[in-house]
């Protein structure tokens, strides 16, 4: 008998659509004597969509605002300079010293390719399967 019921709740369950699944609902508490202003507030109802001429509007808006930000910004931290901007010419007066950061230089770049593999000794296999006696 108790299989039998499990079949049937199982039968109702395939049955229903999976958009018509529900959650379970939610009960709010008692309103205490003093609720958050948010809460107490009257909500208005959100509209759908923007008509055009809203969401350009607010577009303009946005769009000013970050150029305000990136102004802003601009004038805290400064401009920007690259790095190699700022050390241009630092070896104008010293050739020895432009000779050996090019020399550093191409050892870091060097670094990094593969290592050159030495060509394998055939004759040391050659030698080693000729000695059988």
């Amino acid at each position: 008998m108790a299989s039998s019921k499990l079949q049937r709740a199982a039968r109702t369950r395939k049955s229903e659509p999976a958009s018509e699944a529900r959650p379970p609902q939610v009960t709010r508490k008692a309103a205490s004597a003093v609720e958050p202003a948010s809460v107490a507030a009257p909500k208005e109802p959100r509209p759908g969509r923007m008509t055009k001429v809203q969401l350009e509007r607010r577009v303009h808006a946005l769009e000013a605002q970050v150029a305000r930000l990136k102004a802003e910004l601009e004038a805290a931290v400064g401009p920007q300079v690259p790095w190699w901007k700022k050390i241009v010419g630092s070896f104008a007066d010293d050739p020895a010293a432009f000779n050996e950061a090019m020399r550093l230089g191409r050892e870091w770049r060097e670094s990094f390719r593969p290592k050159k593999r030495s060509p394998k000794k055939k004759a040391r296999k050659a030698k080693s399967s000729d000695d059988r006696s």
